[in-house]
Order: C-alpha cells, then structure tokens, then sequence
C-alpha cells in the first residue's frame, strides 16, 4: 500500500503541479520569473527564491510543487465562496 500512495503523490506533485507551474509561472510572470532547471548549480534557500546569473527568478523545483498546490487551493475556495452566493 505504501507503494501505491507514493506513487500517487509522485504523479501529483512532480507531474501535475511541476508540469502546471512550469508552464504557467513564465506566462504569467511575463517572463520574470521561471521554475529552475533539473540541474541548476548551487542550493536555493529555505524558501525556494532566488535570482539566475541573468536577473530572473528562479524557484526550485522541490518548492514549486508546493506552492502550487497553494494556489489551486486558494482558487478552489475562492470558486466555492463564489458558488455558494
């Protein structure tokens, strides 16, 4: 069963949210910001921020996810504060 419940959240986490936030963070940063690639140098701080040799910033990829989920949670009850009037 452990296998199963790990392998859910991989497919949530690192495919959904990851893949969501890759595509939408530049757009909607108007490039400005942008999740970093597999194998950028150096380590990210506690709160996965920080800025790229070329002034843009970058999240690391094992925040991203999280802030994500965030986001979709926040527009969730966002929507449902709105379908309930």
């Amino acid at each position: 069963m452990g296998v199963i419940a790990e392998l859910i959240v991989y497919v949530i986490v690192d495919i959904l949210l990851l893949g969501l936030a890759t595509l939408l963070l530049p757009l909607l940063s108007f490039g400005r910001a942008r999740v970093a690639p597999a194998d950028a140098p150096g380590p990210f701080p506690f709160h996965g921020f920080r800025r790229a040799s070329d002034g843009r910033v970058e999240v690391g990829r094992s925040q991203v996810g999280v802030y994500t989920l965030l986001v979709l949670l926040i527009l969730l009850a966002l929507w449902l504060i709105a379908a309930g009037r």
